[in-house]
This record gives C-alpha cells, sequence and structure tokens, in this order.
C-alpha cells in the first residue's frame, strides 16, 4: 500500500516509482510508510537523488530521537519542508504557528495588514498553498484550510531565529486583535452564525483569549471571555458557560468594567434559571440590577425585571410575575423597543395560559406576533405560533394547532434552534396522544428526547420521559412505562417539582396496579436501585 501511494504522489509530481532503485526503498523505510510524511518529502526528489534524501532524514531522525519516535520522523520531515521554503515565507511560519485547526487566508492577511511586517495578501495565500502542496493544510474551500496536528505542534517548538522576541509579539498582538475583532462581531449574532465560526475558530477563540490575558490586552480579553461564555450557554453547555462567566467577572473587577461584570451576573442568572436554581439565579440577578440602577440604565434594567418575573413565574408566583412583566413593560414602552415589547406580550400570555384564560392569552400571544412580524423577529416568531398551537390543542383543534407547531417548527429547524425544536417535538407528541395516534406520539418524542438528553436538559428530559411512560403503557408495555416513569420521577423529585413528582407518581402506581406479577417484581427492584425509598404501594408514600 505505501508503495502504491508513493508511486501516485510521485506521479502527480511527473516522477517515477521504482522498487529496484535502492536509495527511493531506503527512503520508503526510513519514511515507514507515513501519508503525511511521504506527502511532505517526496518533492524534494525533484531536486535531490533519493539515496542523498534518506542519508539526510535518518541523521535529523537522529537528531530529533529525544522525541518519540514517529514525532520524530514527522518533525525531522518538517525541517525539509520549513527549509525548501523561500526565506521570505518563513517569517509566516510564527504568525501561522498561533493558529490550531483550521487557518483562514483572510485573518492571517488581516494579521500581516497590522503589523510591521512587508507582507501582501498574496505572499499569505502562495505559503498556504505551498503547505497544502505538502499535504500539510487541506483545503476546506476559497481561503479555509484544515491544519494538520503535526504541523500545529512542529510550529509551537521549532527554534524562531528569522525573528526577536519584539517581532514575535507583534504577531501576537495582531492574533489577538483580530480575533477579538470577529468576537465582536459575533456577540449579537444567533446561535447558527455563531456555531459556523466556532466550528471553524473555535480553538482559535480559546488561544487568542490565553494570548490576550499574557499580554495584557484587556478589551480584547473580555470581547473573547464573554463570546466564549455566551456560546456555551447558547448550546446549553452550563457548566464551561458557568466556568468562563466567573474567570471573567474576576477579571473585570481587577479592571473595574461594571458593565461588563453586570452583563456577566445576568448571563449567571440565566444559567442558574435554566437549571432551575431559581433562589441562585435570583441572586445573580440582583447583583446586575444594582450596577444598572447605580448607572441608570433603564432598558437593562426593564430586562431584569423581566428575568426576575421569569423566575416568579416558574415559582407559580403569577402575581409577582406580571408585577414584574408590567414594570419592564412601561420602560420599553417609553423606550419604543418594539422587540422587547413584542416579548412581553408574551409573557403575560403565558401566564394567562397557565391560569387557563385561553381567550386572553390569545390576545397577547396575537398582539406580540403583530410586532414580532413587523421587526421580523423570527425566534419570537416560532415561540408565538408555538403557543398558539398549544391554545388550539386546548380547544381540541388539532389541524390548527399542528399547522402552528409546524410553522414554529419550519424557523426553529431553519435558525438551527435544537432546543425550541425539541420542545416542538415534544408538543406534536402530545397532540398525536390526544388523538391516539401514539405509535406517532412516541416517535416525536423520542425525536424531542434524543436532543434533550444530547444537550443535557435533565428536567425537559423528563417531562418527554414521564410522556413516553404513559404511551408506553397505552400500548401494553408496562414493565418500559414503569421504567420510564421511575426515571421521570427521580428527576422530578430531585429538582424538587412536588408537582410533578406526583402527577407522574399517580401514573407509575396505576400503570403498576395493572401489569403482571412478574413486572411488579422488577418495577420493584428498578425503583429500589433508583433510590427513591420505600415502596409507595406498601402504605409508605415518600
Amino acid at each position: 500500500e505505501r508503495w502504491e501511494y508513493c508511486a501516485t504522489i510521485l506521479r502527480d509530481l511527473g516522477l517515477e516509482a521504482d522498487q529496484k532503485d535502492a536509495g527511493l526503498k531506503d527512503l520508503m523505510d526510513a519514511l515507514d510508510g507515513h501519508p503525511l510524511a511521504m506527502r511532505a518529502l517526496l518533492p524534494r526528489l525533484r531536486e535531490v537523488g533519493a539515496g542523498v534524501l534518506a542519508d539526510q532524514l535518518k541523521g535529523r531522525i537522529r537528531l530529533e530521537s529525544k522525541r518519540d519516535p514517529l514525532q520524530a520522523r514527522l518533525f525531522a520531515v518538517l525541517e525539509f519542508v520549513e527549509e525548501a521554503l523561500p526565506e521570505e515565507f518563513k517569517q509566516l511560519l510564527f504568525p501561522l504557528g498561533l493558529y490550531e485547526r483550521f487557518v483562514d487566508a483572510e485573518t492571517l492577511g488581516t494579521m500581516v495588514q497590522q503589523s510591521d511586517f512587508n507582507f501582501s495578501q498574496e505572499k499569505v495565500e502562495q505559503l498556504l498553498e505551498m503547505l497544502a502542496l505538502h499535504g500539510l493544510l487541506h483545503p476546506q474551500g476559497d481561503i479555509l484550510y484544515k491544519m494538520h496536528l503535526a504541523l500545529t505542534s512542529f510550529l509551537r517548538v521549532r527554534p524562531v531565529v528569522e525573528q526577536d522576541n519584539g517581532q514575535q509579539e507583534t504577531w501576537r498582538r495582531a492574533f489577538v486583535n483580530v480575533m477579538g475583532s470577529l468576537a465582536d462581531y459575533l456577540a449579537c449574532k444567533d446561535l447558527q452564525e455563531k456555531s459556523w465560526f466556532f466550528h471553524w475558530h473555535g480553538a482559535n477563540f480559546d488561544n487568542a483569549l490565553i494570548e490576550a490575558e499574557a499580554l495584557g490586552m484587556n478589551r480584547d480579553s473580555i470581547s473573547l471571555a464573554l463570546l466564549i461564555a455566551v456560546y456555551a450557554q447558547d448550546r446549553r453547555d452550563f457548566s464551561n458557560a458557568r466556568k468562563q462567566l466567573i474567570n471573567l467577572i474576576k477579571h473585570l473587577r481587577k479592571n473595574n468594567d461594571l458593565s461588563i461584570e453586570a452583563i456577566a451576573y445576568q448571563c449567571l442568572g440565566m444559567i442558574a434559571a435554566e437549571r432551575r436554581d431559581f433562589d441562585d439565579a435570583g441572586k445573580w440577578y440582583q447583583k446586575s440590577l444594582a450596577i444598572w440602577k447605580k448607572q441608570g440604565n433603564k432598558i437593562r434594567i426593564a430586562a431584569i425585571y423581566n428575568q426576575l418575573g421569569t423566575i416568579a413565574e416558574e415559582q407559580l408566583n403569577f402575581t409577582q410575575a406580571e408585577k414584574l412583566y408590567r414594570r419592564s413593560l412601561v420602560i420599553f414602552k417609553k423606550y419604543h423597543d418594539k422587540e422587547k415589547i413584542a416579548i412581553v406580550y408574551s409573557q403575560l400570555g403565558l401566564i394567562e395560559q397557565k391560569l387557563f384564560n385561553l381567550m386572553a392569552a390569545e390576545k397577547w400571544f396575537i398582539k406580540s406576533l403583530e410586532i414580532g412580524e413587523e421587526c421580523s423577529r423570527t425566534e419570537g416568531i416560532s415561540k408565538i405560533y408555538h403557543q398558539l398551537g398549544m391554545l388550539a390543542g386546548y380547544r381540541f383543534d388539532f389541524k390548527t394547532s399542528e399547522n402552528y407547531y409546524i410553522k414554529s417548527l419550519e424557523i426553529k429547524e431553519r435558525q438551527g434552534d435544537e432546543y425550541g425544536a425539541a420542545i416542538t417535538y415534544h408538543q406534536l407528541g402530545s397532540l398525536r396522544f390526544f388523538q391516539g395516534d401514539f405509535s406517532e406520539a412516541e416517535k416525536w418524542y423520542k425525536k424531542s428526547l434524543e436532543i434533550k438528553e444530547r444537550q443535557g436538559d435533565e428536567y425537559g428530559a423528563a417531562a418527554t420521559y414521564g410522556q413516553l411512560g404513559i404511551v408506553a403503557a397505552k400500548q401494553g408495555r408496562y414493565l418500559e412505562s414503569g421504567q420510564w416513569l421511575i426515571s421521570c420521577i427521580r428527576i422530578f423529585e430531585y429538582h424538587d417539582d412536588s408537582q410533578n413528582y406526583y402527577l407522574n407518581l399517580g401514573n407509575f402506581l396505576t400503570f403498576y396496579r395493572e401489569t403482571s406479577p412478574d413486572n411488579q417484581a422488577q418495577l420493584r427492584q428498578i425503583w429500589e436501585e433508583a433510590g427513591l425509598g420505600a415502596f409507595p404501594e406498601d402504605g409508605n408514600p415518600p
């Protein structure tokens, strides 16, 4: 296989692979058939004989003997590649080594323009093309390249003889500045657009943050840290988001940047609320509110009132929630912030929906929808369609309900909003359930569950576990039903949600009594293994 690969490379170079050539065989033995090593080194055969090249390579491998054998071979090969580059291009290897996983010619070119070095964009592109010919970069489009891990490792340990420390710092600052500017650009973008950039530059954002902190570039450091934290939060990676925000706050306190500190507190409040730790969320929001009141930032104050209202709503304190929502609404109306007004209208609709005042809820939702369409607020519109679907379902108008859900789903899927889509998948499952189509309901529920479990949304998954438990029982699969419901009950107990706990416990006991003695014995064992205490059927309700 290695000879076939060698022959292919040499044919592309206009050379022949003669297996009787002792020098070439010696070279292949030295390369040990490694694809990258062959791809990177064989172009040198146009200039040097195979035997000579094999001897030179073996000599360099011996010099690299302190490394592991594979790395020693690769680094020796990469030294040849570096030597073959024109002198003017070697100076670009240091800034290239600041990148990881992916590099694009545009940001590298911008770094060049910001530095004191005399390089054109054309030279940047030429260097990347040369390295691609050696297999060290893999084109992903017109300007984007995937970097081989060996190249990044090599560039970061090679001695830099062509530049002094001052020149290297100039490159590092340019790298941080470019990535920091990209972070500023992405700050207000939606999750889908952020995801594209994080796929290509996620590791580069991390590296730039490390460099920014080391170089004392506070503005870029804040931009990068906040972007990384908010992106993690958007993806529901709450542990990472919280860690990033706590570190950011420590940094901000040293620099007395109160506005960003308040935003970080607000984000921490949102994370705590998502985890259903409402007491902790309230504390973070109050910290943020104190700063905004001190600075007199009315719009930010209104946003915190709104989020405190959400906490009150989750705690079923609807009177307090409505009071806080209306306080935020007064401010948003004063500043003619239509998008925020639409959000508050939808939240007031949710309160009426939870109180089962369906006509009042619909009026609020329609008002929110009208403003959302006027502002082209697609995320808000998708949520309103979802809520209107629920209202139609309450009225048993299943066709209208499904149409609204599908409209909501089309927007969410188009925007890459997996979390929102999971919620609508669940409701489509409930719609089919109430129509008695249990098989179709199960498909929608499992589609929702796959996303919730992948995103670590344990509380959301619990609601779907409960529905899957009912669906399984309706189809006579009582043991499976009990397993779903026990998983559900365990989570609601952990989150101290007594209402959903006892609702699902009642379903579990109903189906337990309907199933066979063998299944009952197995369900008792599963209950015990779940650590839920005494079995409730024994007269000792938990």
